[in-house]
């Protein structure tokens, strides 16, 4: 992935050497644009996280890098023909700047959402790594369309990471804690809002570079990421028949051979049995709320049957599907009455 955004956190963190304390990187990457891997960006996330003061940091640092900076996809944005237009490019392309999120967009004939999911355990960063790049394109949707606040809904699983009105003070979005979903909502007759900044040249330009950055990220990227990657487009996409893909057809998908891949996953310290196993125990805790049956969840994930997901269910967590639907449930309404609490 692009060193872009540990370079911008250290614009706000002058102890580069805490920034970059556990990632093997040298200073010298702050000083020009260049690859850095999923697990060092990580890594300095962690390290900032414990030199910021301000609990509300994300809010402001979000506020201040906004859309910008997201390479050719900003670009494309800026001179998209359309918001319609410019969103797709972030569904379709954030993904080769921040891959451990998935996109996801849900189109409906009053509402076009688009949710994010982690594609990997993030843990402790997972609530701020999924607000700031919402909050980015929310910021983009807000530059056509600035006029009805209330239109413009953002949604988290988690509750608030600090007092709701705190978020306010920021942004002007309507916020949803304790939702089933990470997303951003609008009213979909905004897509087709005309972009007065339209540039046709740059906007083709800025597709190719796109394109093109996303075909060399599959080629050079971190193995298991790319791997997690395929599995997490593959399974819980909403078609009509959810496979895992075999290590051969992930393969073909990355361009090279089983054998290759086996081998690069090996070195890597995993294998495509345990990256699939991953995934599934991640899309099955997302998955797993009170809308969605357990046999529908078994289906998405490509499980057999309901007896095979349930064996590996009761593997991840002890206990079986149905039991985590209740959990779940109570949960929901925890987070939201802490929310209308506050």
């Amino acid at each position: 992935m692009p060193s872009t955004y540990v370079r911008l956190m250290a614009r706000a963190i002058p102890d580069t050497a805490r920034l970059l304390a556990g990632t093997s990187l040298t200073p010298e990457v702050l000083t020009k644009e260049g690859p850095i891997t999923v697990a060092q960006q990580l890594t300095c996330i962690r390290n900032s996280m414990a030199m910021m003061q301000r609990p509300d940091w994300h809010l402001a640092w979000s506020r201040r890098v906004g859309e910008r900076f997201h390479g050719p996809i900003s670009r494309a944005q800026l001179s998209a023909p359309t918001l319609g237009d410019g969103i797709d490019v972030f569904a379709r392309f954030m993904s080769q700047r921040v891959p451990y999120l998935a996109w996801r967009e849900h189109p409906g004939v009053d509402e076009y959402r688009l949710s994010v999911t982690p594609r990997m355990a993030l843990e402790e960063l997972a609530p701020i790594l999924v607000e700031i790049p919402l909050f980015s394109l929310a910021c983009y949707v807000r530059t056509f369309q600035p006029d009805y606040p209330g239109s413009l809904r953002l949604e988290f699983e988690h509750a608030p990471l600090v007092a709701p009105v705190v978020y306010r003070q920021w942004f002007d979005f309507d916020f949803r804690f304790g939702a089933r979903r990470n997303a951003v909502s609008l009213p979909t007759r905004w897509r087709r809002l005309v972009n007065i900044n339209c540039d046709p040249a740059l906007w083709q330009a800025a597709l190719r570079q796109c394109t093109l950055t996303h075909h060399q990220a599959g080629i050079r990227g971190d193995v298991e990421t790319l791997v997690i990657n395929v599995l997490h487009g593959s399974l819980g996409s909403g078609s009509p028949v959810n496979r895992a893909p075999t290590l051969a057809e992930a393969a073909a998908r990355l361009d090279t051979s089983p054998r290759t891949l086996s081998r690069r996953l090996t070195a890597a310290g995993t294998s495509y049995g345990a990256l699939l196993e991953r995934v599934r125990k991640m899309l099955a805790d997302d998955m797993l709320d009170a809308s969605r049956a357990v046999g529908e969840v078994a289906d998405a994930l490509g499980y057999a049957s309901v007896a095979s997901f349930d064996r590996a269910y009761r593997r991840w967590h002890g206990r079986a599907p149905r039991r985590q639907l209740v959990a779940g449930r109570r949960e929901s309404c925890a987070a939201l009455g802490d929310h209308l609490a506050s």
